[in-house]
């Protein structure tokens, strides 16, 4: 296996590390200078393997950026904010016709270029196809918590502003995630498989907190199996699928058999991440009346071809670094490398960084930024990043400062 470390601070040794690559095998890593050790994976590489850990990709499959470059106009942010309340939420699903939705799937598809770009129309079916087979809808203009952010800005170059949307594929991520890793568990816990469509009824009955009797929804080989592991009683739903630990979750890699619907799933989400990442930068600059320059976008957790990548993004062309709401997105280009970082890095895992207070700025210029989640004190210091991005061989053409900053609290976002 070949490594690659640009982390001056990041241990390539840490168990979390080794644990990663003796599941996914990989024949090559790169660890970006934002790495930093995740809840059950580091956060920040490139890997090159045929494997996959479902706890890896995580809740947040297609995970990214998007930056339109408008001209500039005049903004009453506190008019801007209530607009956002209204048409993007933090988690509730936005109600659009079929109309608002295509024009939605149109602009996405008009500022990238998405492998195997579907039509609307095969949008829609697979959409169909997904909600039903994962019991989970596809949220179209809604931002999400956590480190997710609509974000206002000037290019210190030009002058022209920017609009910036950090978003993922919201609830479908976590659905496919939850459904993928209870498909490693069984199969790790009890040496049993069993089709996926078993495992949407599965959810369905644990969710419901139900202890239905699986002989009623077994069927075949893995009905006989899982029985005879449970001789002293009936199993029940509940029974098999139980929660992991951390550690558990490390160590659960996907069966063969299951991943190429898996990487063709998260191809799917990949596109249903950029499509709501254009919704919402479309309303913006329709409600602000900005005329559209350019635009930058990529995602940074998802798999394509044998390529995973987990806070790393595709140095192809123009790409953005976001560093902080105080300090802002570097927009960045590369004619010598492969991978990027998509980040300065988090100062610290989420547990030690949740005593950092909200903080905030507000005067002629709204500026604002909430706690650990995007704050300069939750992340890796701005200057040490731009070095260590410099050193990669990476050229900073832009620096995007913020104007304005939407997103959720700590005190409300989930972690």
């Amino acid at each position: 296996m070949e490594l690659h470390n640009f982390a001056p601070d990041f241990d390539p040794t840490h168990p979390q590390v080794q644990q990663l690559v003796h599941n996914l095998q990989p024949t090559h890593i790169t660890f970006l200078p934002d790495a930093h050790l995740g809840p059950t994976a580091p956060v920040g590489f490139a890997a090159r393997t045929t494997r996959v850990c479902p706890s890896v990709i995580g809740g947040d499959a297609g995970c990214g950026f998007l930056m339109l470059e408008v001209k500039p106009v005049r903004v009453d942010f506190q008019a801007l904010q209530e607009f956002l309340e209204r048409v993007v939420p933090f988690q509730e699903t936005p109600v659009h016709t079929v109309t608002v939705v295509q024009e939605f799937f149109e602009f996405a598809m008009s500022i990238t270029q998405c492998p195997n770009t579907p039509t609307f129309s095969e949008f829609t079916t697979r959409r169909k196809r997904f909600e039903y087979q994962f019991r989970s809808s596809i949220q179209l203009s809604s931002l999400g918590s956590g480190n997710h952010f609509v974000e206002i800005g000037r290019s210190s170059t030009s002058g022209m502003m920017a609009v910036t949307v950090h978003s993922g594929s919201r609830n479908a991520g976590q659905a496919v995630y939850q459904q993928f890793q209870q498909v490693c568990q069984v199969f790790a816990l009890h040496g049993v498989k069993c089709q996926t469509a078993l495992f949407t009824k599965l959810l369905d009955e644990i969710h419901a907190g139900n202890q239905v009797h699986l002989p009623i929804l077994l069927q075949g080989p893995f009905k006989r199996a899982v029985s005879a592991r449970f001789r002293g009683g009936t199993p029940t739903a509940l029974s098999l699928l139980r929660t992991t630990t951390i550690e558990e979750e490390q160590q659960l890699v996907l069966p063969d058999e299951y991943v190429p619907l898996y990487r063709e799933t998260v191809e799917f989400l990949t596109i249903v991440a950029h499509v709501n990442r254009a919704a919402i930068a479309l309303q913006i600059r329709n409600y602000l009346g900005m005329e559209l320059l350019s635009s930058i976008t990529g995602p940074h957790n998802f798999i394509r071809g044998d390529i995973l990548r987990k806070g790393s993004q595709a140095a192809d062309g123009k790409f953005i670094v976001a560093l902080n709401c105080r300090d802002g997105i570097l927009v960045c280009q590369s004619s010598t490398i492969e991978s990027a970082p998509h980040g300065s890095g988090r100062a610290g895992k989420k547990t030690e960084l949740k005593h950092i207070p909200d903080e905030g700025e507000a005067g002629d210029v709204v500026r604002f930024w909430r706690g650990y989640n995007e704050g300069p004190g939750g992340y890796k210091d701005s200057t040490a990043a731009i070095q260590a991005i410099k050193a990669m061989g990476i050229d900073i053409v832009d620096r995007v400062m913020p104007l304005f900053s939407y997103k959720r609290g700590n005190e409300s976002a989930s972690h």
